[in-house]
């Protein structure tokens, strides 16, 4: 019945894959572009499930690497990779856990695939993992994972 196949696909619903336009280094996060802020915020209202995701998977835009790199820091860092801006935005903090047996995951994925794929325990989330999860996400309470594009990409 339809009843239980929409049941079925709840129980099994993956989350839906969005790209998410972060502006320009911190400036969201300084109130300097807020209609970008809400359509983040109402990226998370409209087009995601209501049930918060088990885990996120960021592929960062400002992250290259040959092989493809995935962070598996259990409490990954800051990476401040933007300049110029006043100090209080190198004070940010995003303390979502990471998740290094996705991670683990992910680079098998990737590895079957005949993608060489390496896993990276240092790596931090940069601005273009951080800012868009400080404002659709800012309990911080979601492991997350940020994996790199692959460096031949145009």
């Amino acid at each position: 019945s339809l009843a239980q196949t929409q049941q079925q696909t709840t129980n099994h619903m993956r989350y839906p894959t969005l790209f998410v336009n972060h502006g320009g280094g911190p400036l969201p996060l300084m109130g300097r572009d807020p209609d970008l802020v809400l359509r983040m915020k109402e990226a998370v209202s409209k087009w995601l499930p209501k049930e918060k995701p088990k885990s996120i998977v960021m592929i960062s835009a400002h992250w290259e690497s040959d092989p493809i790199k995935i962070t598996s820091h259990p409490n990954p860092p800051m990476l401040y990779d933007y300049y110029g801006f006043p100090p209080e935005t190198y004070e940010y903090q995003y303390p979502a856990p990471g998740n290094p047996s996705l991670a683990v995951q992910i680079q098998k994925l990737l590895q079957d695939q005949g993608l060489p794929a390496q896993l990276d325990a240092k790596r931090g989330f940069d601005h273009g993992v951080f800012v868009p999860l400080m404002v659709m996400y800012p309990d911080a309470d979601i492991p997350v994972v940020s994996v790199s594009l692959h460096s031949s990409l145009d």
